[in-house]
């Protein structure tokens, strides 16, 4: 064992602890290997090299429950069976910073006059700092919406309120700080909004975007399709190494917020967004993917079935997929191979996750 916790066996963010870190790896290589065979039937030419990085403190956005009992207040994830939150008092896989302020943000919670308002606080690390999305039942009054701005002041912690998961997000008014991260290797700086989706672990989304980078090979002449684009983790690498890069993602706001990235960055002449929904096939979806000479997928658990089934025989000629379900990535491997005249040249495993039994992936496939 790595290393313990107090709350191991009842908390269900980790489920892997009893386990060093290098047999849990092994474990979840085999256990890809085995769905790659079992649901897809397709082996790759050439196995990647597991990517891993540190394994604690690796997890710099995480959901914590809110539960009062007695007055008392109850924070972390919960349970292994869903029912109950854990009462956090250590945690190895966030990183200090936010550990350290939970016992300040209990008593805060307890200070308010309504404190079963409170459902969820959402954590992340920024560049800059702190920043914390609550979510909460209903309105908070003046008064508790002031505690919580002098707990921003003090903690130096960005807050935003949203009443509901859905709901518009507003930001508190108190301690304000950029919410963005780097690429380094890139020279790129992608900013976001609270609700918007960004990878938990940045070390292993620093490996995993050069690791698309080396077998996607984007350069000057390229004509490239980001599809499940989000704000353009992927996107704006792509252009920065001289490709010409179309995103495509459903969400209006990501959209935005990617092309925003791009004027950032000084690439909004290498690359353009577009909404559009791409859980769909349709031969329309076929002729434009046929534009491109090189793909990238990073579609949502449920893979990129539409897509897959759409690719005509002009389709590109390389095709780099990350997955967050290898599952998915079997079947649509299988349907990529067997369909439409690709082989598997590489596959590998991502642990986004240590310590838990989630897995995931990344693929490369090219016109035979």
């Amino acid at each position: 064992m790595d290393f313990s916790c107090q709350h191991f066996g009842s908390c269900g963010g980790c489920s892997q602890l009893d386990l060093n870190y290098e047999q849990q790896v092994s474990n979840k290589q085999e256990v890809f290997r085995s769905i790659l065979k079992g649901v897809g039937g397709v082996i790759p030419q050439t196995w990647l090299e597991p990517l891993q990085a540190q394994a604690q403190h690796y997890r710099h956005r995480a959901r914590l429950s809110v539960s009062l009992k007695d007055k008392k207040v109850a924070l972390g994830f919960r349970s292994q069976k869903g029912g109950r939150i854990i009462d956090m008092k250590e945690c190895q896989v966030l990183p200090p910073l936010l550990v350290q302020i939970l016992p300040a943000l209990r008593q805060a919670v307890a200070d308010l006059s309504m404190p079963a308002q409170i459902l969820q606080f959402e954590l992340s690390v920024v560049t800059a700092g702190i920043v914390l999305l609550i979510r909460h039942r209903g309105p908070l009054s003046a008064d508790d919406q002031q505690i919580l701005v002098e707990f921003s002041k003090q903690h130096e912690c960005a807050i935003y309120l949203q009443a509901r998961e859905k709901d518009p997000v507003v930001f508190l008014e108190g301690f304000h700080i950029p919410l963005e991260y780097q690429l380094e290797e890139y020279v790129l700086t992608l900013c976001f909004e609270p609700q918007q989706f960004t990878q938990i672990n940045p070390w292993i989304n620093q490996l995993m975007v050069r690791q698309a980078m080396d077998l996607l090979a984007p350069e000057s002449g390229d004509k490239i399709g980001d599809l499940f684009c989000g704000i353009g983790n992927f996107s704006l690498p792509m252009a920065r190494l001289g490709a010409q890069v179309t995103g495509i993602e459903f969400s209006e706001s990501q959209v935005n917020r990617a092309a925003a990235n791009a004027q950032l960055n000084d690439l909004a002449t290498q690359s353009h967004f577009v909404v559009q929904d791409l859980s769909r096939a349709s031969q329309a979806l076929g002729a434009q993917l046929a534009e491109y000479n090189k793909l990238l997928l990073d579609p949502p658990r449920s893979g990129a079935e539409a897509v897959v089934v759409s690719l005509n025989a002009d389709g590109p000629q390389r095709i780099v997929y990350v997955s967050c379900n290898p599952k998915t990535l079997a079947r649509d491997a299988k349907q990529l191979i067997e369909a439409k005249g690709y082989q598997l040249t590489a596959a590998g495993l991502i642990d986004m996750f240590p310590h838990t039994e989630h897995m995931e992936a990344i693929a490369c496939f090219e016109k035979e």
